[in-house]
């Protein structure tokens, strides 16, 4: 019975809380009076449903004032049932001649996406700041660049999770929140872009060891950059443009973002915050 409970906790609720440590940073080219933070994530607990962890969180003492925000999600769309069943039926439907290779190739990457199926931010006084759902953020789909509150040109808080989450002194950063100015949503063009500059910074060796210049820049070899582990949720972002450049040290050198005229970075759309949400 207690396993059973524990299969069945897939909605996690993570608090959001200024880093309590004095590391040791460097920031460069920071505009006056700009200010970031490094952030950590402190896992609350894992609950059954979204209602559960939603209620864990308003039962939290507010008078904490290390906390930023928080932050729930839910479980991945590959992982819920309904996929399962999905999966066992296209393979039923390949053994049986019903569908050729390219189209079970196709349907089952779409089952085994990894984007939560629900995924939530609040700010500091449990107040929801937004909200991804599965389904739709693909080009073309409904739900492609999902609209957000914020304007082109409006200053914003980025919360940008650290999948790498570097260790400085005895603290692990799980976030780094910085002002940037709002762009817009991401879009194919942009991410084609990004890809054909970086082209375009490889040495010749660097060209020759991947086939040349012409096959790195084919169609075909771009559409397959561009489509390569892809996700509904990989799509849900938006640009910015970040207001300082940070590097991180303390035995390592670990670039966040740069900052320069016209230089846009992706990030997540739901970890977007208003300005006021550190005030």
């Amino acid at each position: 019975m207690i396993n059973n409970e524990l299969n069945d906790c897939k909605v996690t609720l993570t608090q959001i809380l200024y880093s309590a440590g004095s590391p040791k940073y460097l920031a460069e080219e920071s505009d006056i009076n700009e200010k970031w933070y490094l952030c950590e994530g402190k896992c609350i607990g894992r609950y059954a449903s979204l209602e559960s962890a939603e209620q864990a969180m308003l039962d939290l003492d507010d008078a904490d004032q290390n906390v930023f925000g928080y932050v729930i999600e839910g479980e991945q769309y590959c992982g819920t049932k309904q996929q399962d069943l999905v999966r066992e039926q296209l393979q039923l439907a390949s053994l049986a001649g019903e569908i050729d290779d390219d189209e079970f190739e196709e349907k089952w990457k779409t089952t085994s996406d990894i984007s939560p199926v629900t995924y939530l931010t609040y700010t500091k006084d449990k107040k929801l700041n937004a909200r991804y759902n599965y389904g739709g953020h693909f080009p073309g789909e409904s739900n492609y660049q999902e609209k957000t509150s914020f304007q082109k040109g409006e200053k914003v808080l980025c919360l940008r999770p650290l999948n790498d989450q570097p260790e400085i002194g005895d603290k692990k950063i799980d976030y780094v929140l910085f002002p940037a100015v709002f762009e817009g949503p991401d879009s194919i063009e942009h991410s084609r872009k990004c890809y054909l500059a970086g082209i375009e910074e490889m040495s010749s060796e660097e060209l020759e060891q991947f086939g040349g210049k012409e096959r790195l820049t084919s169609e075909s070899r771009i559409q397959r950059v561009l489509s390569r582990d892809d996700t509904d949720y990989n799509w849900d972002m938006v640009l910015v443009s970040p207001l300082v450049f940070v590097k991180l040290i303390d035995g390592i050198d670990h670039e966040i973002w740069r900052k320069g005229h016209g230089f846009y970075t992706e990030a997540e759309r739901i970890f977007l915050f208003p300005m006021h949400a550190v005030e």
